[in-house]
């Protein structure tokens, strides 16, 4: 997932999903939201500079790259709508409104599936991607804030903000687990890469909840020296990095729980 705000706060190098063009060299589009552009635009990481602005229908604010299908993704949230954007010529493929508003959306590491959070109506829109249609949806209890997919595609993980809640979804069955309820108020979700803990936000309490997938189940409470309002791993997985209000520092964390 690649925004402006990311690319920014963590680096081209971190956040991109590329696709390659050439045999030799480093070579390849990054795909980056223009939220006030109302465009996706794509950079030539050869020679780092903007081929083409993509415009869509509305205010993009995150794109999700599918290397393997030649397909980019931008979420419109204001108006629900998913545009696919086609990598092979850098041309707007087709638009799906799915909601009157959405919040974020996952890509599938396992499968040709995109997750979208919608707000109005709340619920979790699964789309199949081959080719682009709603396949199932699921009715959400809360005001959602995040959404996350696990590594092995098997499991969602929802975070409800202000209800403090989080819910975890069977993919499968296509079925939510009843919420699992928290001490404050919950932002970001993370899986670590073995699927089975999952790092939550606790913005209200400053500090990182730790819960067991599987049996979904609190497992620890890290105490924080700021408020965790943004996640972003290493590429391996093996380091967490924790920043926002606080104090003037980043917080490493090594392999949690």
């Amino acid at each position: 997932m690649l925004t402006r705000r990311s690319l920014l706060a963590g680096g081209l190098g971190a956040m991109v999903a590329c696709t390659r063009r050439k045999a030799r060299g480093f070579s390849g589009y990054a795909f980056i939201s223009n939220q006030e552009g109302g465009a996706v635009a794509a950079v030539d990481l050869e020679v780092f500079a903007v081929a083409r602005h993509i415009r869509v229908d509305g205010a993009p604010t995150a794109v999700a790259a599918h290397p393997r299908r030649g397909r980019v993704y931008a979420l419109t949230p204001a108006n629900g709508s998913v545009h696919e954007i086609r990598t092979g010529n850098l041309t707007l493929l087709r638009k799906l409104t799915v909601a009157r508003s959405a919040i974020t959306m996952r890509l599938s590491p396992t499968s040709p599936s995109l997750y979208i959070l919608c707000r109005e109506p709340r619920q979790l829109v699964a789309l199949a991607l081959d080719p682009m249609g709603v396949e199932w949806t699921l009715p959400l209890p809360a005001d959602p804030f995040d959404l996350e997919v696990s590594p092995d595609g098997t499991t969602l993980a929802i975070s409800y903000g202000a209800a403090r809640a989080i819910s975890f979804v069977d993919v499968t069955r296509r079925q939510a687990f009843p919420l699992v309820h928290a001490s404050g108020e919950i932002g970001l979700v993370r899986f670590q890469s073995d699927s089975r803990k999952l790092i939550a936000a606790n913005v209200s309490e400053r500090m990182l909840s730790i819960y067991h997938v599987p049996a979904r189940k609190l497992m620890v409470n890290l105490p924080l020296a700021v408020q965790p309002d943004h996640l972003c791993f290493k590429p391996d997985g093996g380091e967490l990095f924790v920043t926002g209000r606080g104090m003037d520092r980043i917080v490493a964390c090594r392999r949690l729980g």
